[in-house]
């Protein structure tokens, strides 16, 4: 159990991280443009 909510914590931290990098890339490429 205690893994589990472990491997939910990370997937959570790692979907936050990889939107707002994704936001970050999306804004550069249409001020690129």
């Amino acid at each position: 159990m205690k893994n589990k909510s472990l491997c939910g914590i990370f997937l959570v931290i790692a979907s936050l991280i990889g939107y707002r990098l994704l936001s970050d890339y999306m804004e550069e490429t249409r001020d690129f443009r």
